[in-house]
């Protein structure tokens, strides 16, 4: 081996292989936290799971994906998606979590004053102020009586935004880490 490129090659090769081994190696062992909480991870998932769901960020923009779906039950039972969204102006940080409710609701977008919000096109509605949040809803009353119910039940979701999307409860940049999701899943599905 007298040529340094050849060298320079090699050794480049063998450091990406390595890198390569540990991501593999970290998202196999992250999957399988996820599994064995009996939930189920999706690498590569359709467009359909976020249909149903059209405020903002959703139903925007002309290049949509979806990547990295998990989806199961919570403790008590309820069913859950957690999937990555984007589209061509617009990127979810984190997962954007949702859980179907038993019929669908009018528009409402909680947002905790305390962070900017990350949802691109500020809701139109009715702008209330609940102490530490923020409520856009379609209607006062509404917005008021249903509004205030949900903050006063946040919990270890306050500190994220959400809305009610239709027959859906969307919370907004859940962390990937899987007691993040855990605690998540939990509160969102009260």
């Amino acid at each position: 081996m007298d040529n340094p490129i050849v060298v320079v090659v090699i050794v480049v090769v063998a450091l990406v292989a390595i890198g390569f081994g540990v991501w593999g190696f970290l998202r196999w062992r992250y999957v399988k936290k996820l599994r064995d909480m009996g939930w189920e991870f999706d690498t590569s998932p359709a467009m359909y799971h976020v249909i149903g769901l059209n405020h903002a960020p959703f139903g925007a923009g002309l290049e949509r994906e979806v990547d990295d779906l998990i989806y199961g039950t919570a403790p008590n039972g309820v069913p859950f998606k957690a999937i990555e969204y984007d589209y061509d102006q617009w990127g979810s940080a984190h997962y954007v979590l949702f859980f179907p409710l038993p019929k669908s609701l009018p528009f409402l977008y909680v947002r905790p004053l305390a962070r900017e919000s990350r949802i691109p096109g500020k809701p139109r509605g009715v702008v209330i102020n609940a102490g530490q949040h923020e409520i856009i809803a379609g209607g006062d009353e509404y917005g008021r009586h249903i509004g205030q119910l949900i903050v006063n039940i946040l919990g270890p979701l306050a500190a994220f935004e959400l809305s009610i999307d239709h027959a859906n409860l969307v919370v907004f940049d859940v962390a990937e880490k899987v007691d993040d999701l855990k605690v998540a899943v939990e509160a969102g599905s009260q």
